[in-house]
């Protein structure tokens, strides 16, 4: 069998040493590759992965385009309007998005429970809104920090008009949400050239669970200010496990090595660093 995950740039990806050594682990006879897409050349490549290919991941930037080469479509990709995982049935291809599913299981497993209580996410994005639509689902109060209000405001009303549960939307600045949240998620680019982050969070709860969607590097300006001021901190790593983990439950329809996955993630950043 072969798996792939597809994006531009993509050789980055840490996707394949997490599946190859999922496959490694549950004697599954199968391959997984990292493919560059060059821009405009979409078409032919999913051509290509419906000939070859059982299934593939998408990242940036085909997430929104892959849609429309789909026979189905979740219920979850449709209303984010992207898919990350393409499961390929006899040339018959179904999409899904498995994104915002793996933040919530990355954060219960750090012991956070989303339903009922307090969550302030930064950023109105393509991966903050997978988080937010999969957090509004387990009934977490969110708050929607955003520098541009009308993104934000429009991304709020959707996710009311979908759950029925109240978004606040607050500007790109300090304030009450940085006091009552349990969970504060950094889900904005900030941070991925080691770049300061603009905003002091000083006053932010102690204990509280800070996280910021990248990985690379593994610890942003952003995660290293909030454990400065007694925050447990996590990156984007385990979100990235757990979204791939949720793959193998489409693919296979069995649960992934998750350890096994982990360690393998984790062995190849020590290795780049």
């Amino acid at each position: 069998m072969r798996y792939a995950v597809i994006g531009n740039p993509v050789k980055h990806s840490l996707s394949p040493v997490m599946h190859m050594a999922g496959f490694l682990a549950s004697g599954i006879d199968a391959s997984y590759e990292a493919i560059t897409v060059p821009s405009g050349e979409l078409d032919a490549y999913v051509q290509m992965l419906s000939e070859q290919y059982h299934g593939w991941n998408i990242t940036y930037p085909y997430k929104e385009d892959m849609i429309k080469y789909l026979d189905d479509v979740s219920e979850e990709a449709q209303a984010l309007g992207a898919v990350n995982t393409v499961k390929n049935e006899r040339g018959k291809l179904y999409g899904y998005n498995t994104d915002g599913a793996g933040f919530v299981a990355a954060v219960q497993n750090a012991g956070f429970v989303p339903a009922g209580n307090r969550v302030a996410v930064i950023g109105a994005g393509g991966a903050a809104r997978a988080v937010i639509y999969a957090l509004a689902k387990e009934e977490a109060e969110i708050t929607i920090v955003n520098r541009n209000q009308q993104k934000a405001g429009e991304l709020a009303r959707q996710i009311e008009n979908k759950f029925g549960r109240p978004v606040n939307c607050v500007p790109f600045d300090k304030g009450e949400w940085m006091l009552s949240s349990g969970l504060i998620i950094q889900g904005t680019p900030i941070g991925m050239q080691d770049e300061p982050f603009p905003l002091v969070l000083e006053g932010i709860k102690e204990k509280v669970l800070a996280v910021d969607l990248i990985y690379k590097p593994l610890q942003t300006n952003f995660l290293k200010q909030a454990q400065n001021l007694g925050c447990r901190i996590m990156n984007g790593l385990e979100m990235l496990l757990y979204q791939g983990a949720y793959a193998w439950d489409i693919w296979f329809g069995r649960k992934a090595p998750v350890e096994n996955m982990r360690k393998a993630l984790y062995s190849a950043l020590e290795k780049e660093s």
